[in-house]
């Protein structure tokens, strides 16, 4: 009788161990990572130009982030 209610017991740690363990990991894919992407743009002669809209995309998900260079052409 004894083994079977630390079976039980054993049994009901390990599920609530791996269900914990799941939404933990299923929470961490849920997070956006993004990344840094700078430069400065300018002309052909090295100026550097401001106002300039930069817009990346991210190829495989099509998601794209739009900036606008600074007064010093830094984005």
């Amino acid at each position: 009788m004894r083994n079977q209610y630390v079976g039980r017991e054993l049994f009901r740690a390990l599920a609530v161990s791996a269900s914990i363990l799941f939404v933990a990991v299923t929470l961490a894919g849920q997070t956006t990572g993004t990344g840094t992407i700078t430069g400065t743009v300018t002309d052909p002669s090295g100026a550097v130009v401001p106002g300039v809209q930069i817009t990346a995309i991210q190829a495989a998900t099509s998601i794209s982030r739009t900036t606008t260079t600074d007064s010093k052409g830094y984005y």
